[in-house]
C-alpha cells in the first residue's frame, strides 16, 4: 500500500495536484470503512482539489490573475489600482 501512496503522489505533484495528496490516507481510510465505490472516492478527492486550488486562487493577489500574455512575454502591473486610466498607471514589469 505505501508504494501505491508514493506512486499517486509522485502522480500528484507530476500533474500538480496539490490538494489531493494531503487528504488521501483519510479518504482512504474513509473509502474503507463506509465501502465507498470508485466513482464517489473520485468526486472526493476532485472535490479536495477544486477546494484546494479556490482557497489558493482567493489568495493570489489581484495583480496576478489579470496577467496578460503577450506572445511568450509575460506583462504583470505593478499597480493594483484599477480604476485609473491606463495611461496615469505605473510602469509595467516584463517578467
Amino acid at each position: 500500500m505505501e508504494s501505491v501512496k508514493q506512486e499517486i503522489k509522485q502522480l500528484c505533484e507530476q500533474f500538480r495536484l496539490g490538494g489531493i495528496y494531503p487528504g488521501l490516507d483519510t479518504a482512504l481510510q474513509d473509502a474503507e470503512k463506509e465501502n465507498t465505490g470508485y466513482a464517489a472516492f473520485t468526486l472526493k478527492l476532485l472535490r479536495a482539489e477544486a477546494d484546494h486550488r479556490s482557497r489558493r486562487d482567493e489568495a493570489k493577489p489581484r495583480a496576478i490573475r489579470i496577467c496578460s500574455s503577450i506572445g511568450n512575454t509575460k506583462v504583470l502591473d505593478r499597480d493594483l489600482d484599477f480604476e485609473e486610466p491606463y495611461e496615469s498607471r505605473g510602469s509595467r514589469t516584463v517578467l
